[in-house]
Protein backbone atom coordinates (compact mmCIF):
# COMPACT_ATOMS: atom_id res chain seq x y z
CA UNK A 1 0.00 0.00 0.00
CA UNK A 2 1.32 3.40 -0.92
CA UNK A 3 0.11 6.62 0.58
CA UNK A 4 -0.99 9.41 -1.75
CA UNK A 5 1.30 12.31 -2.62
CA UNK A 6 0.83 15.54 -0.70
CA UNK A 7 -0.82 17.45 -3.56
CA UNK A 8 -2.97 14.65 -4.97
CA UNK A 9 -6.71 14.29 -5.30
CA UNK A 10 -6.51 11.12 -3.21
CA UNK A 11 -5.05 12.99 -0.24
CA UNK A 12 -7.71 15.70 -0.54
CA UNK A 13 -10.36 12.95 -0.56
CA UNK A 14 -8.85 11.35 2.55
CA UNK A 15 -8.81 14.68 4.39
CA UNK A 16 -12.43 15.45 3.50
CA UNK A 17 -13.63 11.99 4.49
CA UNK A 18 -11.71 12.20 7.75
CA UNK A 19 -13.02 15.67 8.62
CA UNK A 20 -16.60 15.36 7.33
CA UNK A 21 -17.65 11.73 7.80
CA UNK A 22 -20.33 10.65 6.98
CA UNK A 23 -19.94 11.94 3.44
CA UNK A 24 -21.35 10.67 0.15
CA UNK A 25 -19.72 10.61 -3.27
CA UNK A 26 -21.96 13.48 -4.43
CA UNK A 27 -20.88 15.60 -1.48
CA UNK A 28 -17.23 14.81 -2.21
CA UNK A 29 -17.67 15.77 -5.85
CA UNK A 30 -19.29 19.08 -4.90
CA UNK A 31 -16.68 19.98 -2.24
CA UNK A 32 -13.71 19.04 -4.43
CA UNK A 33 -15.06 20.59 -7.60
CA UNK A 34 -14.09 17.63 -9.80
CA UNK A 35 -15.97 15.63 -12.39
CA UNK A 36 -17.71 12.40 -11.47
CA UNK A 37 -15.42 10.40 -13.76
CA UNK A 38 -12.29 11.82 -12.12
CA UNK A 39 -13.67 11.15 -8.62
CA UNK A 40 -14.72 7.59 -9.57
CA UNK A 41 -11.23 6.85 -10.89
CA UNK A 42 -9.55 8.18 -7.73
CA UNK A 43 -11.95 6.29 -5.45
CA UNK A 44 -11.45 3.07 -7.40
CA UNK A 45 -7.67 3.39 -6.99
CA UNK A 46 -8.08 4.10 -3.28
CA UNK A 47 -10.33 1.07 -2.77
CA UNK A 48 -7.79 -1.15 -4.56
CA UNK A 49 -5.01 0.23 -2.35
CA UNK A 50 -7.06 -0.42 0.76
CA UNK A 51 -7.34 3.22 1.83
CA UNK A 52 -11.12 3.67 1.66
CA UNK A 53 -14.22 1.52 1.48
CA UNK A 54 -17.90 2.05 0.84
CA UNK A 55 -20.51 1.94 3.60
CA UNK A 56 -23.61 0.84 1.70
CA UNK A 57 -26.90 1.69 3.38
CA UNK A 58 -30.40 1.20 1.95
CA UNK A 59 -30.75 4.85 0.92
CA UNK A 60 -27.14 6.16 0.56
CA UNK A 61 -23.57 5.08 0.00
CA UNK A 62 -20.93 6.69 2.20
CA UNK A 63 -17.18 6.78 1.71
CA UNK A 64 -15.20 5.69 4.78
CA UNK A 65 -11.49 5.59 5.55
CA UNK A 66 -10.21 2.15 6.40
CA UNK A 67 -8.27 1.78 9.60
CA UNK A 68 -4.68 1.13 8.67
CA UNK A 69 -2.78 -0.38 11.60
CA UNK A 70 0.81 0.82 11.91
CA UNK A 71 3.68 0.29 14.29
CA UNK A 72 5.48 -2.70 15.75
CA UNK A 73 2.36 -4.37 17.13
CA UNK A 74 0.63 -4.22 13.74
CA UNK A 75 3.70 -5.66 12.00
CA UNK A 76 3.84 -8.50 14.53
CA UNK A 77 0.13 -9.32 14.03
CA UNK A 78 0.55 -9.20 10.24
CA UNK A 79 3.53 -11.56 10.47
CA UNK A 80 1.57 -14.01 12.67
CA UNK A 81 -1.42 -13.98 10.32
CA UNK A 82 0.85 -14.57 7.33
CA UNK A 83 2.60 -17.50 9.04
CA UNK A 84 -0.74 -19.00 10.07
CA UNK A 85 -2.01 -18.77 6.50
CA UNK A 86 1.16 -20.47 5.21
CA UNK A 87 0.79 -23.31 7.76
CA UNK A 88 -2.86 -23.72 6.81
CA UNK A 89 -1.98 -23.93 3.13
CA UNK A 90 0.75 -26.47 3.85
CA UNK A 91 -1.63 -28.59 5.94
CA UNK A 92 0.36 -28.14 9.13
CA UNK A 93 -2.30 -26.27 11.12
CA UNK A 94 -5.34 -28.55 11.44
CA UNK A 95 -6.72 -26.99 14.62
CA UNK A 96 -8.33 -24.13 12.68
CA UNK A 97 -9.48 -26.25 9.76
CA UNK A 98 -12.71 -28.06 10.57
CA UNK A 99 -13.10 -29.62 7.14
CA UNK A 100 -11.28 -32.79 8.23
CA UNK A 101 -13.94 -33.72 10.81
Amino acid sequence: MTLPKSDSLELRIMELVRDHYPITKDELKRRLGVSEAKLDLALRRMVQQGLVEYDVLPDKVYIRLKVIPVGPKARKEHKRAKEKEERRRDGQDKKDDYSYM
